[in-house]
């Protein structure tokens, strides 16, 4: 019985997975970071703390992607692979 149960459990998890567009992320962060993320949400700049982290983690990416294509085409300019 408690098989059966499982498997229902586990097989509603994957289809929970697949329909969600968000994965979840667990993080250590040392305190003091953490109250200045609660002192940026609580003065409005954020709905939340989930939010201000995807923000963050967000611009992080473009600014790499951008950095990343940026040396692409001096490498191009310079003949350089």
């Amino acid at each position: 019985m408690k098989r059966g149960r499982l498997e229902i459990s586990r097989r509603r998890r994957r289809r929970r997975e697949k329909a969600c567009k968000t994965c979840l992320v667990s993080v250590h962060v040392q305190k003091l970071l953490l109250k200045q993320l609660d002192r940026i949400v609580e003065r409005g700049y954020y709905i939340s703390r989930s939010d201000a982290i995807r923000a963050a983690i967000r611009d992080l990416v473009i600014k790499i992607l951008i950095l990343e294509e940026k040396d692409k085409n001096i490498s191009l300019m310079l003949g350089i692979r």
